[in-house]
């Protein structure tokens, strides 16, 4: 299954996505089981808190991806399931815990959060989105493998759509 998943991800242009990525896209994979089961676990121990938030700022400083994004909800519904399966006298220990894994997010990335921040604040740049594309030109996108060179032919928000939609895989594309 593995040979088979290395082959269909090289087939797709997904060797190429990622060496012009960097390493961003697999790092956002390996925080999100992390984030579950200390999510899970927060309650029972007081180190879980502050695991829960060292994996929140590790998903903070390693660079924002969709997984990382999808991360907060799972991880926020995790959350209020633990909360909610708690008795009412260790509810207490879990909101303590739930504060240390603020403080510790914060330690380690609130300066990143405050200078982000103020740049988006301070950023006045027209922004693009995929919304002006076309249905043809995405199915095209979904079509064709990229090229060596796709950085240097799709400029600005255009190359990030294409990016993002030449990792799908499917049968249209092994095709």
């Amino acid at each position: 299954a593995s040979a088979a998943t290395a082959v269909i991800y090289g087939l797709n242009g997904g060797v190429v996505i990622d060496t012009s990525l960097g390493y961003i896209l697999a790092m956002s994979y390996c925080s999100v089981p992390w984030l579950a089961y200390f999510a899970f676990q927060i309650g029972r121990r007081f180190s879980d808190g502050l695991w829960l938030g060292f994996w929140m700022a590790f998903v903070v400083l390693n660079g924002i991806q969709y997984m990382s994004l999808y991360a907060a909800p799972l991880t926020a519904a995790i959350w209020v399931r633990a909360f909610r399966v708690q008795p009412p006298g260790q509810r207490a220990a879990l909101m303590l815990h739930t504060l240390a894994a603020g403080g510790v997010f914060l330690l380690l990335c609130g300066w990143r959060l405050c200078t982000v921040l103020w740049l988006l604040l301070e950023d006045q740049r027209e922004r693009v989105t995929s919304w002006n594309e076309t249905p043809f030109t995405l199915f095209h996108y979904l079509t064709h493998r990229p090229s060596p060179n796709w950085t240097g032919i799709y400029q600005g928000a255009l190359g990030t759509v294409f990016g993002e939609l030449t990792c799908y895989v499917g049968p249209i594309v092994l095709a």
